[in-house]
This record gives structure tokens, C-alpha cells and sequence, in this order.
């Protein structure tokens, strides 16, 4: 049967944190996560885009080896902190 999935990342300037959840009978079950250091980031700013791309799609293959192949949704949650963050919302599909 095909479940829903929620993935956390916490953004921080020296370390990147991912947290896999399964939902199952309206609870949050984790299944799977990895902290990394923070590529791209210094003092709280971004300084290179891509070594944070990097640093969080490392984070994603990872988690990726625990989400099995029939789901029905995967929602993702991103936390990151600073004095200048502008937030957008986007909707996308993301290929695996």
C-alpha cells in the first residue's frame, strides 16, 4: 500500500540536518536520518549556492535508499535561520 512521506531538513551554518518520516495512522513515524556538515554557508549567509545544492542533495540520495517505490506523496519541510531570510512558495515536482 502506498504511504505518505514527509521529509525535515534543518539548515544551520555548520551543519545540515535530514529527518525521514513515514505517516501512518495520523502519527509521524521517523525511518531515517543524517546530519552532515554545511557546505556553502558562512556566518549564517549564503556564500555558495552550490555547495549547499550539493550538501542537500547528498542528504536526499540518502534518504532516497529508505522511501520505498510506490508512495503517494512526499511533502518537504525546510528550516533555516538568519536575520535575512525572504521566503516564496514554490511548487514543483522533483525527479528522482
Amino acid at each position: 500500500m502506498a504511504k505518505n512521506y514527509l521529509i525535515g531538513f534543518d539548515i544551520g551554518s555548520f551543519f545540515t540536518k535530514a529527518i525521514l518520516f513515514e505517516y501512518e495512522n495520523e502519527k509521524y513515524k521517523p525511518i531515517a536520518y543524517k546530519k552532515t556538515k554545511t557546505e556553502g554557508i558562512i556566518n549564517g549567509e549564503i556564500q555558495d549556492l552550490e555547495g549547499l545544492k550539493n550538501t542537500i542533495n547528498s542528504l536526499i540520495d540518502f534518504l532516497n535508499g529508505s522511501i520505498p517505490k510506490k508512495y503517494r506523496s512526499i511533502e518537504i519541510a525546510v528550516g533555516y535561520s538568519t536575520n535575512d531570510l525572504r521566503i516564496t512558495s514554490e511548487n514543483f515536482t522533483v525527479g528522482y
